[in-house]
């Protein structure tokens, strides 16, 4: 795969699926990098999980555009996700 850039970031990895497998659909390619943020110095504060996804350089607009798109139509629920990826295939 060429060099990569994260189109998006995402606390919730679930979220960060769902976009990849948008991305994925809608014939880009795309994969998951994982990191920890620390959310305070304290012990008491949770240490959150931020996923990012990424996309070759050169699909970065086109990423960038369906994401919008998939935001845009709510796509929040697997069968926006899978219109809005059946849509960028036209």
């Amino acid at each position: 795969m060429d060099e990569l850039t994260v189109v998006q970031g995402f606390e919730d990895r679930t979220e960060a699926e769902l976009a990849c497998g948008l991305l994925i659909a809608g014939g880009l390619s795309a994969v998951l990098e994982e990191h920890e943020l620390l959310h305070g110095v304290s012990d008491s504060l949770p240490i959150q999980a931020a996923v990012g996804v990424m996309v070759p350089a050169d699909q970065l607009e086109q990423a960038r555009q369906l994401l919008a798109d998939a935001r845009n139509s709510g796509g929040t629920q697997a069968s926006d996700v899978a219109a809005a990826a059946a849509e960028a295939k036209r």
